[in-house]
């Protein structure tokens, strides 16, 4: 008769190749994050002229084609009024060989557009018929849209501005491939508005939605559909003709809209892809050439003006320019939806915006009257966009910045500690209190796509080298930055722009580590932590698949045994899990009703299991939908999650009536509290019936 022992070996080398799956998906905590390659800075003080901006713009695309799969870019600076430089590179159109031109190429420019829902708000406020800090829902009677009284503290526009609602983040469904999913804005808000999850005015969480919301409360406010109040009051007055925020493209500019390119690695070439709607269109639907970018630019440093135009009063603009918002004084804020993002001593504020297949960024520097917009097709566009940025800003503006940063050997400069709070320590101990896993707050709770939490978690790790500090990985599979201490709880990147802040938790609540101006992430408890919920799914999982190889090879192996036997009949089998566990009697009703509820269960589950773990290898394909073939295993599984208390009935019941070996009773009994544990974990993470 099998040992437990044999048993056990049987099972490890069934499942093995399961577990080398499911381990590529595990995030590597316990590895050491190699250090960030830092790009070489050269800090300056150079004239800002055409000349030398074109020369060095040149200098860093060719560069950057050389390095990167870019199908094409565009370029546009202002300084004082007028624009300084504006150029297009590589093609819009690969197959045609269209290239890009800089002021009729039009590009998908994702969530900048929300600064032209933030410009429309302030206009509203400036006409009287807006309060920032009046409750939205004071907007949106009489509509099938309406923000819950979760919490006794409503949810203003400020708050909606400053990414402080409190809502849950939600990305199924953010984006499509179908034009019918544009739909007035009023039918997509009111079937898809997040949960509120937080007390608004609390913890800065970006919000596609909440920007959504605030369109939608134009629309309203307007008398007409955003997609005309922003053409009529922001576009058309700026002259901005190559400009849109209509999906699809309107026909006289859809020659023009540059083509979105996925780079094929194994191919090595460009595949084109279909156009990305946005059905929350306030918060990315704009597309745009770069000069036309330029005049918003330019209005927007004019406070308000362009030539004989005016988009907002001087005393607005300079309003909305203003911090409204800042979760740490020592960090960058938000101002009324700018996205404040300091540069050493430098102010500067703008926007990103991200689509799959394009890549922009706004920044503006009012304090020189300057603006500096890029924009890239394809998905290392990214990557490019913050070098070039990051580079115009050294060239230019390096005398802003704190120095030519910190080393391992050299602490970076510390700056006076703020009140209340104790002077910066370079002792190791004080700054390896900081390491540790943070969650985004930025996350979706209620729906299915809660799982992408798996694949964002912040890797915070003490950094001995030198003077001690920290290593900050922001999401597996990115690269790790030094940073160190320069104040308590402030840390600077080492030869980069970035800081981070951390702050104690309070009334129960974690600790917080701050990044940037929107962004926040929560200390997780261990039992919190992918490596330890991914852990319990590859337990699971491995029981399950313990049964459905193992069983079934086990009944053939117990058939050629009874066949040797002439026939030979037992009332009880002596079966086990990995040879004799499912050595029953085929006319015994009870040993084959256990068998089958098991298998049944252990069915389900691995299936479960194996799509998502199929799903995982794409998380944000759901952004466009979830899949048909996802949405029948998802019901499957709640259908056994319903069902999974008869799995420990089960196991009581073989071990009553002694159906089995101990060894093949423990296995059923180990299937049973596989099979609640997976459907609890299922339910955490909204993985049963269809939250989406």
């Amino acid at each position: 008769m099998p040992t437990p022992r044999s048993i056990l070996a049987r099972l490890a080398l069934t499942l093995l190749p399961a577990l080398m799956i499911l381990s590529s998906v595990l995030p590597g905590q316990a590895e050491e994050l190699p250090p960030a390659a830092a790009p070489p800075r050269a800090h300056g003080d150079h004239p800002l002229t055409r000349d030398d901006l074109g020369t060095f713009i040149d200098g860093v695309m060719a560069a950057q084609f050389q390095s990167y799969h870019i199908p094409g870019a565009a370029v546009a600076v202002v300084k004082d009024g007028e624009i300084l430089f504006a150029k297009g590179y590589g093609y819009s159109d690969l197959e045609a060989r269209e290239p890009v031109d800089a002021t009729r190429t039009l590009f998908r420019i994702g969530s900048v557009s929300k600064l032209f829902t933030w410009t429309a708000v302030m206009q509203l406020v400036e006409q009287g018929r807006l309060d920032l800090n009046a409750d939205v829902n004071a907007y949106l009677a009489g509509t099938g849209v309406h923000v819950p009284a979760t919490y006794p503290e409503p949810v203003t526009m400020a708050h909606l501005m400053n990414h402080t609602a409190g809502f849950e983040d939600r990305g199924v469904g953010l984006f499509s491939h179908d034009p019918a999913g544009v739909r007035p804005l009023g039918e997509v808000l009111a079937g898809r508005l997040p949960q509120r999850v937080r007390p608004p005015g609390e913890v800065t969480a970006y919000s596609n939605h909440g920007t959504a919301l605030a369109g939608y409360i134009v629309e309203r406010m307007s008398g007409m559909p955003w997609t005309a109040s922003i053409e009529e009051y922001v576009l058309r007055p700026l002259g901005m003709e190559h400009t849109t925020v209509r999906q699809p493209v309107p026909a006289n500019l859809a020659s023009d809209l540059a083509t979105g390119y996925a780079y094929a690695a194994a191919q090595e070439r460009f595949e084109a892809e279909p156009f990305e709607y946005v059905p929350a269109a306030p918060a990315g639907a704009a597309s745009a050439s770069a000069t036309d970018m330029a005049r918003f630019m330019i209005a927007h440093l004019q406070l308000g003006r362009l030539g004989d135009a005016t988009i907002l009063a001087p005393e607005t603009a300079r309003r909305m320019q203003e911090t409204s918002y800042r979760q740490d004084p020592r960090l960058g804020g938000i101002a009324h939806g700018f996205l404040e993002q300091p540069y050493g001593s430098l102010r500067t504020i703008g926007h990103g915006g991200d689509t799959f297949l394009f890549h922009a960024e706004l920044r503006l520097v009012p304090p020189e009257g300057v603006g500096i917009f890029v924009v890239y097709s394809a998905a290392d566009g990214a990557i490019a966009r913050d070098e070039l940025v990051r580079a115009f800003l050294d060239r230019y503006f390096g005398r802003y910045a704190a120095g030519p940063g910190s080393s391992a050997e050299q602490p970076a400069q510390a700056s006076p500690a703020a009140p209340g709070t104790a002077q910066a320590t370079h002792d190791g101990q004080a700054v390896q209190a900081y390491a540790g896993l943070y969650g985004p707050a930025r996350a979706p709770r209620t729906t299915m796509d809660r799982m992408i939490e798996l694949l964002s978690v912040t890797t915070v790790r003490f950094d001995p080298t030198g003077i001690p500090g920290l290593l900050v990985r922001m999401s597996p599979g990115t690269a790790a930055k030094r940073f160190r201490q320069v104040e308590a709880g402030l840390f600077q990147e080492v030869d980069g722009p970035g800081r981070i802040a951390f702050q104690p938790g309070t009334a129960g609540q974690p600790d917080r580590i701050l990044m940037g101006s929107a962004w926040m992430g929560e200390r997780l408890a261990w039992y919190e932590t992918p490596f330890f919920h991914i852990a319990v799914a590859v337990t699971c999982l491995v029981v399950f698949l313990s049964v459905v190889v193992g069983w079934p090879l086990g009944w053939l192996r117990e058939r050629r045994r009874r066949g040797r036997s002439a026939g030979a009949v037992r009332t009880r089998s002596a079966g086990t899990a990995g040879g004799n566990a499912t050595g029953v009697i085929l006319s015994a009703r009870g040993p084959r009703l256990v068998r089958w509820i098991a298998g049944g269960f252990s069915a389900v589950f691995l299936a479960t299991g194996v799509t998502l773990l199929i799903a995982l290898q794409d998380p944000f394909a759901i952004a466009f939908g979830v899949p048909g073939g996802l949405r029948v295993v998802l019901g499957l599984a709640l259908v056994a999650a319903l069902l999974s208390p008869a799995a420990p009935v089960a196991a009581v019941v073989a071990w009553r009536g002694r159906y089995f070996s101990r060894a093949g009773r423990a296995h059923v009994t180990l299937v049973a509290v596989a099979a609640v544990v997976f459907a609890v974990w299922l339910n955490h993470w909204n993985l049963l019936g269809f939250r989406f």
